[in-house]
């Protein structure tokens, strides 16, 4: 099989895997008094892993796999934007509920964990382009 058909199928499956975990967030959230909602800092990692993941695991190969054709750029084209709406309703949802407010407080842990997983998310991505 094609390594792009490969990491596209992969991606797709972990894609789901973190919209799940988005779910989650927002059912935890909404259990709490609207005055007490908040975007936690941590929060931006799974949607930062969720754009890395639908860019280069799911667009980019599936762009490689798309014909030439115009129907093929169309289909791609498609997909693109349900993932930008996706992201979209995710956000208005967390905007809908007050969630999507500024943190009430952030802690060190927290901030730390937030940094260190930065950090660790681009020496992974440079590690791994620098392989052969």
């Amino acid at each position: 099989m094609n390594p792009s058909a490969n990491l596209l199928t992969v991606s797709g499956i972990l894609l789901g895997f973190l919209f799940a975990g988005f779910w989650w967030i927002l059912n935890r959230e909404v259990k709490f008094k609207p005055e007490e909602r908040h975007f936690k800092l941590c929060y931006w990692l799974i949607f930062a892993s969720m754009a890395a993941l639908a860019l280069f695991g799911v667009l980019l190969p599936l762009h490689r796999l798309i014909g030439a054709g115009r129907w093929d750029r169309m289909c791609g084209a498609g997909v693109a934007a349900a993932i930008v709406l996706a992201f979209g309703y995710m956000f208005g949802e967390l905007g809908h509920y007050g969630v999507f407010v500024r943190p009430h407080y952030i802690t060190r842990a927290e901030k730390t964990v937030v940094i260190a997983a930065a950090l660790a998310a681009v020496a992974a991505a440079i590690a791994f382009a620098c392989l052969r």
